[in-house]
């Protein structure tokens, strides 16, 4: 049982692979052919995701993998995809789930541990990209920042563009970029008063302060309404999620003075990520943040499974 009150097991898959090719997927339960419930392995993660360009990490156990997949995690250019959510079996249907976390192995190690195998797999959002790509074009005068990000974007091998917004204005005298891609990135993002960073594989460029147009997530009491109608398509508790007392704070970011902030803790959310925006109505605490700093953290069979979050008032 998820803490907090949501009356649905807890559910995690992990697929490993090579970039484009079929990866192997672990799940924590699963439905065998003859429709039978199943548990599968043990996984447990702790991830850190933040605004910020430095790539977002992810520290995952899993337990008893066999070793043809504990030396697929050895390979140079290995990947992997872990998604969250609630199994729902108690309803007879299939679990459903969202990416929490997509990376490169960074290592990954196994140790027995009385009778456990656990493989600890080490990851960053984007990470081989942030540290490799490079830019080098020159642009005529006139060209526009919008067209110039595309460009940078376009160099990161393996990462996809995701929501770009708020990148506004020309290069009047045009514009040579010679370096990183990562750079570049800091150049343009500087000019045009915006922020960039990797999530999920995907690059992300805001104004400065501002949300995503992903809807936005609302945190409440514990819904109290019938089981079937806890989670939304995403996979996430719907209108819930509040664990203790939000707390309001300050918060400061490498390209931001100090803001009116918030910290809280609810259920587990893949959705809760950096820029997305959040209605908070509490007792103590009700209005309108973007999440800045996220820290996922979840165990399969007991302990923790939340999202504890800090954001800035909009």
């Amino acid at each position: 049982m998820a803490d907090g009150g949501i009356l649905l097991g807890r559910y995690a898959s992990l697929t490993i692979g090579i970039r484009k090719e079929k990866g192997v997927k672990i799940e924590s339960v699963s439905k065998d052919k003859d429709g039978r419930i199943v548990d599968g392995l043990r996984i447990r993660f702790k991830i850190e995701k933040t605004s910020e360009p430095t790539p977002n990490k992810a520290h995952i156990d899993v337990f008893n993998l066999n070793s043809k997949t504990r030396a697929l995690l050895q390979t140079p250019g290995c990947v992997i995809i872990l998604e969250v959510g609630y199994d729902n079996f108690s309803g007879g249907k299939n679990p459903v789930s969202a990416v929490i976390f997509r990376g490169d192995v960074v290592k990954s190690q196994t140790v027995k541990n009385g009778d456990d195998y656990i493989t600890t797999i080490e990851n960053g959002d984007g990470l081989a990209a942030y540290q490799g790509s490079q830019f080098n074009q020159s642009f005529s005068a006139g060209a526009s920042a919008q067209d110039i990000v595309g460009s940078i974007i376009g160099s990161f091998t393996g990462v996809g563009q995701g929501e770009v917004s708020g990148v506004e204005g020309q290069y009047l005298s045009g514009s040579t970029f010679s370096g990183t891609s990562k750079d570049a990135m800091d150049q343009v993002t500087a000019k045009t008063n915006t922020e960039w960073s990797i999530q999920n594989g995907l690059m992300q460029v805001v104004p400065i302060n501002k949300h995503t147009k992903k809807p936005a997530i609302l945190l409440q009491s514990v819904y109290k309404g019938d089981d079937q109608d806890r989670l939304d398509e995403h996979g996430n508790p719907r209108n819930t999620g509040l664990i203790d007392s939000p707390s309001l704070s300050g918060f400061s970011h490498s390209k931001e003075k100090k803001f009116h902030g918030v910290e809280f803790k609810s259920l587990l959310q893949a959705g809760l990520e950096p820029g997305r925006r959040v209605l908070i109505s509490a007792k103590n605490v009700k209005g309108a943040f973007v999440v800045k700093k996220v820290t996922h953290d979840g165990d399969t069979v007991s302990g923790p499974w939340f999202s504890e979050c800090e954001g800035i008032a909009i």
